[in-house]
């Protein structure tokens, strides 16, 4: 009977066209790259390196939703500190280099069900960490990050910003009301502006539940649905969540960008930080099939008694 059940297995994956799955961990790894392999839903490709997200595709998908623009990935820490140096200010983003040794990693726990990979960038400025968390069967993955100021400084894009590919078709952005309001639509911005800027925490401050606060994008050839979704942050933080373009309108054509903006919306916004500050966030990011609809259910299942109830509180 189990032999037969195994030859009726063989012939529904050859249908299907996926690859057989076979239990394992979810990390393998080789000199330059972490491969991230979760089965049934998604595969990721992290360089030692960056510990940036280089390649994240569906299973049984060609489509790839990183972007290829270089040195931008779907995990991308950055900040700009003063420039002392000249009354101009021609200081230059900082992130985590690509083909350097400015990153350490740590696989703390990898089974069939659970990995936990960790790296640290650890600069003059500011040190991050983050910590991936996969799951296994499951259409997400968690990301735990903490920052801490090495020097007392100015410094301004203090953001986490996630790129995407330029490929997808429409993109979202949760509102002040916690509704979402799309941004994109057939790869073009909506409305007159190609980026939009909103309260992280605007679905609490009105006591509204309709979903944590989000950036999401569609493709519509393939039906892919990812999202990015903050679920907590420390609370030594003024929190805002901008949308970037996105489209041939952009002004860096190559990728659609979110940011999760640290104390507001940083872009064109300095703050002195003194050393020895620490802040954190815990970002979700969603990868599956579907509309947008399924990515609003999944925010439901988040935002539930388990978490808190805006309503009774």
């Amino acid at each position: 009977m189990n032999y037969l059940k195994n030859i009726y297995y063989f012939m529904i994956v050859a249908i299907l066209g996926c690859p057989i799955l076979l239990k394992s961990e979810i990390i393998s790894w080789d000199e330059k790259n972490y491969y991230i392999d979760n089965k049934e839903n998604w595969s990721l490709v992290i360089p030692k390196k960056s510990g940036m997200i280089k390649s994240a595709k569906l299973s049984c998908s060609n489509f790839e939703i990183a972007t290829d623009k270089t040195n931008y990935s779907l995990m991308f820490p950055e900040f700009i500190p003063e420039d002392t140096t000249t009354t101009v200010n021609n200081s230059v983003f900082h992130y985590p280099p690509i083909g350097s040794n400015g990153v350490t990693s740590l696989l703390k726990f990898n089974t069939d069900s659970l990995a936990i990979l960790t790296f640290d960038w650890n600069t003059d400025y500011i040190r991050t960490i983050w910590e991936y968390k996969f799951i296994g069967n499951k259409p997400f993955f968690v990301v735990d990050i903490k920052r801490e100021i090495n020097k007392s400084s100015v410094y301004s894009n203090a953001q986490q910003c996630v790129m995407f590919s330029s490929d997808f078709d429409d993109s979202y952005i949760v509102a002040y009301n916690g509704r979402l309001t799309q941004t994109m639509e057939n790869n073009s911005p909506t409305g007159y502006l190609a980026s939009s800027q909103h309260s992280m925490f605007s679905a609490i401050d009105n006591g509204l539940s309709y979903s944590f606060p989000m950036i999401a994008w569609h493709e519509d050839d393939n039906n892919i649905i990812v999202g990015v979704l903050n679920t907590w942050v420390s609370p030594d933080q003024r929190r805002t969540i901008s949308y970037h373009g996105g489209g041939s309108t952009h002004s860096h054509p190559g990728y659609a960008e979110g940011q999760f903006n640290w104390f507001g919306k940083s872009d064109n916004e300095s703050i002195f930080l003194r050393a020895g500050t620490i802040y954190s966030m815990r970002l979700y990011y969603y990868l599956d099939y579907g509309d947008i609809n399924n990515l609003l259910n999944f925010n439901q299942t988040l935002f539930n008694e388990s978490w808190y109830d805006l309503k009774k509180n």
